[in-house]
This record gives structure tokens, sequence and C-alpha cells, in this order.
């Protein structure tokens, strides 16, 4: 992981490596895939936005949107 060092920070993870945390929704990066990525649970909402470029978030009232860009 890490753009030049063989392991990320201590706050960065692959979409993969996600593990919900209980009361905190999460939206994140750093694992491009075409399309966005949610794991929801109980009490967390997770998204990976990470599309390359093509899509930013959006949180308006509480409520958290993607949306792909031109």
């Amino acid at each position: 992981g890490g753009s030049k060092g063989w392991a990320g920070g201590i706050t960065w993870a692959d979409w993969s490596e996600l593990t919900p945390i209980k009361g905190i929704s999460q939206i994140l990066g750093h694992t491009p895939k075409p399309e966005v990525r949610e794991n929801h649970s109980v009490s967390s909402k997770n998204f990976c936005i990470d599309c390359n470029g093509t899509v930013f978030g959006i949180i308006r009232d509480g409520v958290f949107s993607a949306v792909r860009g031109q």
C-alpha cells in the first residue's frame, strides 16, 4: 500500500479490508473500480467512490449521494 512506501498510513485501507464501525458511516477510496461500492450494516452506511475520478459525493441533509461526472 501507499504510493511510495511498502505500507499505507494508519488510516489507509483497501475497500476489501473495510470493517464497518457501529454508528460511523464512511466514504472512502484507494481501491479503483468502475462502479461505486456499498457496504451497509445495521448502524452504518459505507461507500467506496474511487471510480478513477469519474464520481464525486454529495452529502445533503445527512444523506449521501454518489454522482457520476461527465
